[in-house]
């Protein structure tokens, strides 16, 4: 990612931020040297609604069906495998099908490569992805950020990121989409490594 002194030109100029990264530290946000479009993909299906503990839990289990790592793990795997099989994983049965459309998906071409996939636009790389079904703006958006490692992007409908903003500033309430957006326009060109710090104050003490 970015070097540290790099972002901070921009986050100088925004006192709560500046505060919050003095607490927390530089960003440690690292991004695959040889990302997987497969694995990250039904990484993200199954975290989704999840906490990170249970969501972890249950991804373990669905790669130890195969006996893979996010490396080795294949569409090929997954297609070939019943519903009842991934469910045993912990894996709901929408969830289910969302990882065996992926795979499918996959294999016939409707998902291009990877390399391709980096070439897009961001709003052509959304359409794109959410052909598969289960993955939406969101799973699209996290895959950009913590795949591609596209570094001004923001999820203004992450209810983490919403809790972080609002915390940051004081507000009552989460804000709006509209609100989000146009305050994560002070943080361009890095709004990715923004949303970063605004997940790391959810674990820290309340003032």
């Amino acid at each position: 990612m970015v070097p540290h002194e790099q972002y901070m030109k921009i986050f100088n100029k925004d006192p709560k931020m500046k505060d919050l990264i003095k607490i927390v530290g530089p960003c440690t946000l690292e991004v695959p040297k040889r990302p997987r479009l497969f694995s990250s993909l039904a990484r993200a299906i199954v975290y989704q609604q999840l906490s990170g503990k249970a969501a972890q839990t249950i991804y373990g289990r669905f790669l130890a069906l195969f006996e893979a790592t996010n490396a080795t793990l294949k569409p090929e795997h997954v297609q070939q495998a019943s519903l009842p099989t991934l469910r045993t994983a912990g894996l709901s049965e929408a969830k289910a099908k969302s990882v065996k459309d992926l795979s499918d998906k996959i294999l016939d071409g409707t998902l291009p490569s990877i390399s391709k996939l980096k070439k897009m636009e961001n709003e052509k790389l959304i359409e794109t992805l959410t052909q598969v079904r289960g993955i939406g703006p969101w799973s699209a958006e996290m895959f950009m950020m913590f795949t591609l490692g596209r570094e001004d992007l923001i999820s203004t409908g992450d209810l983490g990121l919403q809790k972080g903003f609002a915390k940051l500033y004081n507000k009552r309430k989460l804000p709006t989409a509209e609100q989000f957006s146009k305050a994560a326009e002070n943080w361009k060109p890095y709004r990715t490594i923004a949303c970063w710090y605004l997940w790391r104050i959810l674990d820290l003490p309340n003032n």
